[in-house]
């Protein structure tokens, strides 16, 4: 006899999700560069302001540099990196460190794995930042590749390695040449990152400067010369994003506050602005500030004059700590 067929449709009738509507999950950092050889590690190492609004104790002085780690394969060094870093704290050897909040309060050493935001955008500027991307901030560059190392040969001992890759550093803006074994420097590498694929050390925005040029106040101003602007050109400067802890510092530096409405939102955004010239006591002004008042943190510039070649912006990118990161097409 046929077996009976059994029903257990319910009379509540429930909605249910459509498979048109699934979201990819964010892939982790090891999951994007599964394909690549894991047997090199790459270090991209960037001075990145000073410890001031970094660390409870941070100084305006203290150096700090940005080292982002990039390793291909599964079990890379991205892989359970917050865990792994506390597994091998355990065995560092200096006693008095053995978390990651001794870590930072002693060392000034921060860790980030670059988990997506749980709420929010985890990208609010659109700078390039890239989810599970890990990086190290420290005072010093052989602070945090020792550490990086420490860390790798965790992984080795613990079972989660077979072996010891190679340790590549690079400094894109930096001439050095000297690294603590086993690093070695070179010059490129297909794996380097920019500076903003990476978390900042504090927060989830980075610093941004808008260069746009003001209408001009007489038609004398409003002409080209050869070399762009006419002189009396005016430009006016936005800074804002991550800017909340240098706030004694531009009050001091006498740079006002103030608000303008965000692009397709409702939301204002709080920018600190000045108008100047591209004449030499005008860019004195804006590199202290870029030194004084941001300390020298690196600052993505965005290039709205709409002129080609315009000699403020090739000014800006000059500068150490600035990064063109937008302009006209």
């Amino acid at each position: 006899m046929a077996a009976r067929k059994e029903s257990i449709v319910t009379s509540t009738k429930r909605k249910r999700f459509s498979a048109a509507g699934i979201t990819p999950k964010a892939l982790r950092t090891a999951d994007r560069f599964a394909s690549a050889d894991g047997s090199e590690l790459v270090a991209t190492v960037r001075r990145w302001g000073t410890t001031f609004g970094v660390f409870e104790d941070g100084s305006k002085t203290e150096p700090l540099w940005q080292i982002q780690v990039v390793q291909g394969g599964r079990q890379s060094f991205g892989y359970n990196l917050l865990a792994t870093c506390r597994e091998a704290l355990q065995d560092y050897p200096d006693d008095s460190i053995r978390d990651l909040a001794q870590l930072e309060a002693q060392m000034h050493i921060k860790v980030l794995v670059g988990a997506p935001a749980t709420t929010g955008a985890s990208d609010p500027d659109d700078v390039g930042i890239q989810d599970w991307q890990p990086v190290l901030y420290a005072p010093t560059p052989q602070a945090g590749l020792d550490l990086v190392a420490f860390i790798v040969r965790h992984k080795v001992k613990s079972g989660q390695l077979l072996q010891l890759p190679h340790f590549i550093a690079l400094f894109p803006r930096e001439d050095i040449a000297t690294v603590p074994s086993p690093w070695t420097v070179h010059e490129e590498h297909p794996l380097q990152q920019g500076p903003y694929q990476a978390l900042p050390a504090r927060g989830r925005r980075h610093v941004l400067l808008q260069v746009e040029l003001q209408p001009p106040a007489d038609e004398e101003a409003s002409q080209q010369t050869p070399v762009g602007p006419h002189p009396k050109q005016e430009y006016s400067l936005m800074i804002f994003g991550n800017i909340y802890s240098f706030r004694e510092l531009f009050d001091a530096a006498n740079i006002q506050g103030g608000t303008v409405k965000a692009p397709d939102s409702e939301k204002s955004e709080y920018v600190r602005h000045l108008k100047l010239k591209c004449s030499e006591d005008h860019t004195q002004r804006l590199k202290n500030i870029l030194e004084q008042v941001l300390l020298k943190t690196p600052v993505y510039l965005i290039d709205s004059t709409e002129t080609p070649a315009d000699p403020l912006i090739s000014w800006l990118q000059e500068q150490p700590s600035v990064y063109l990161g937008e302009q006209p097409k």
